[in-house]
């Protein structure tokens, strides 16, 4: 049987067993093996004509695909894929569901927002900050603006990340002029220096108006007002009640006994925050709302709920943002308790006089950071 013979470098038939050399490619056929010792594919493999790919080529071609996914890679966590936000070396993306534990984890969650991804593509200097509540992060969005000067800053807007949910939402309803939150108890503080005239009635009857004064006499008390009662016949009585900063929240103190403080209202306020002291159970139920006082509406006000379990009293207090406690309702009779009826400003020497005369133990107080 006559040898069939191949070019072992192109695979090309040869038509004379004697040829020396490959008809196709030129490669000497002296070292060629026969046929019947070729590897099978090699025995089959049809003639083309064409050289094999070039295994440099192929070498090539993976380079470039492993660049390309490397810098795909690279892009996505860089922030510029579904708003990641910017990564340090070493660090995982954050889950865009879930709790947050870090402000680092709340900024990002932030950024996965549209309106922030816009201003980020928009505004070349949007810059971030933290601020840790209890229940949620609070973050101030703002942009630096250069004026010719040392420039100044001018805010785009305040968002909340819930602790939880890890939920990002828009709290600019909760923002007053000037940066104030609505959840700083501060905020609902009355200013020195006011008078205001209030009607209550008690519930065993009595009702009757009395004025209060607010003042600064002390260093350990933010501010202090003094309750003004006149009944016919008898001389004039004051009852002051000190506002002091505790660690957890503001806390009042009356000069007749300033070794017991009790909680005015809690830091961090929220919508369905509660706390409870002697009995007597509180809850935030609404922020940021009017309050219509007949004579005056005023904003912006929070409304807390307070159950009295020792006596089964249901209140709702309204507490106004620079004027302290305005309204008392009664949720059981559906009675007003306790009602501003104006608002004056006073002179500080004469308000601060006003307190004084009836706080003899306000250098008593003690700045104590612990509640105690």
């Amino acid at each position: 049987m006559a040898q069939v013979r191949y070019c072992h470098n192109c695979g090309e038939k040869m038509e004379d067993s004697d040829d020396r050399f490959c008809s196709n490619c030129g490669i000497s056929l002296d070292e060629e093996p026969v046929a019947g010792d070729l590897p099978v594919m090699a025995s089959v493999l049809p003639s083309t004509g064409k050289k094999l790919f070039p295994k440099w080529l192929l070498a090539v071609a993976v380079l470039v695909i492993f660049c390309a996914t490397a810098s795909l890679g690279w892009w996505y966590l860089a922030g510029h894929g579904d708003g990641a936000g910017s990564l340090k070396a070493g660090e995982q993306p954050v889950a865009k569901t879930g709790p947050v534990a870090s402000s680092d984890e709340a900024l990002a969650r932030l950024q996965e927002l549209p309106e922030i991804k816009r201003w980020q593509s928009e505004i070349k200097s949007v810059q971030f900050e933290v601020m840790e509540e209890t229940e949620r992060f609070v973050i101030r969005v703002f942009e630096v603006v250069k004026d010719g000067g040392s420039g100044h800053t001018a805010v785009l807007g305040w968002f909340a990340v819930d602790k939880k949910s890890g939920k990002a939402f828009s709290i600019d309803n909760e923002i007053l002029a000037g940066g104030q939150r609505l959840t700083d108890p501060k905020v609902y503080l009355p200013k020195p220096n006011m008078k205001y005239t209030v009607f209550q009635q008690f519930a065993d009857g009595d009702q009757g108006t009395m004025g209060f004064v607010t003042a600064k006499v002390s260093n350990v008390a933010i501010v202090s007002e003094v309750e003004i009662v006149r009944n016919p016949g008898e001389e004039q009585l004051g009852f002051v009640q000190h506002y002091l900063i505790r660690k957890d929240g503001i806390y009042s103190v009356y000069d007749t006994n300033v070794e017991q403080a009790v909680v005015w209202l809690k830091n961090d306020l929220y919508e369905g925050m509660q706390w409870e002291q002697y009995g007597i159970k509180s809850k935030v139920v609404r922020i940021g709302v009017p309050c219509d006082l007949g004579f005056l509406i005023l904003q912006d006000c929070l409304v807390v709920e307070e159950h009295n379990t020792s006596v089964d009293v249901h209140y709702e207090h309204y507490y106004a943002a620079g004027h302290g406690l305005v309204l008392t309702k009664d949720l059981r009779s559906g009675k007003i308790r306790y009602i501003v009826r104006s608002i004056t400003s006073m002179e500080s020497k004469q308000a601060e006089e006003m307190v004084r005369r009836y706080s003899p133990n306000r250098e008593l107080l003690k700045n104590d950071p612990n509640n105690r």
